[in-house]
């Protein structure tokens, strides 16, 4: 498997005052099998004194699918029901099974963050650091649980594309996991 892509970026900061630091940056990505996006960042940093800082960001972001993800294929043999060997198949990205299942392929999984923290110089030997943060994921890429034909008999495309593959039972990878992440370091 092979996959190009090509990008641009750019990242410009600026000391707004001489202790009001501003940040910005843009990226633009393009993959051949995967799609494209433009993200961008926007950062601060506010000295209130010598011994206090505040900072900030905002952020989106993506990730592409690894080549693993889009095109891995494997035959397993998986202990079944009453202790019968099944063959389980692992269905690459864009393959008959997926596909009829409504997955034609991977996208790029999206992201929107923000933090916002704080900076104490509590002396010359400590400094003690805060930041809250909320991340958020959307289309994260998940590897399915295995699906027998029972459990694909609403569709006959599907069964059919499993059937056809010698297996008992198929999973594939998909974007289909949305997750939030909040904390403080």
């Amino acid at each position: 498997e092979d996959r190009s892509s090509y990008a641009l970026y750019i990242d410009l900061e600026t000391q707004i005052t001489d202790s009001w630091l501003v940040g910005t940056a843009l990226r633009y990505e393009d993959f051949s099998d995967a799609g494209d996006d433009l993200v961008g960042k926007i950062s601060t940093r506010l000295e209130v004194n010598d011994d206090l800082a505040l900072r900030g960001a905002v952020a989106t972001g993506f990730r592409a699918p690894s080549l693993q993800q889009s095109a891995y294929t494997a035959f397993t043999t998986n202990l079944g029901d009453g202790g019968v060997l099944e063959q389980s198949f692992t269905a690459n990205s864009g393959s008959p099974f997926p596909t009829a299942l409504g997955v034609d392929s991977l996208k790029l999984e999206t992201s929107e963050s923000i933090s916002l923290g704080a900076v104490l110089d509590i002396s010359d030997e400590l400094t003690l650091t805060i930041d809250a943060y909320k991340i958020k994921i959307e289309d994260r890429i998940n590897l399915a649980s295995f699906l027998k034909a029972d459990d694909i008999a609403f569709n006959p495309d599907a069964v059919a594309a499993l059937n056809d593959t010698g297996a008992v039972q198929a999973n594939y990878f998909s974007n289909s996991v949305n997750s939030t992440t909040k904390g403080i370091d």
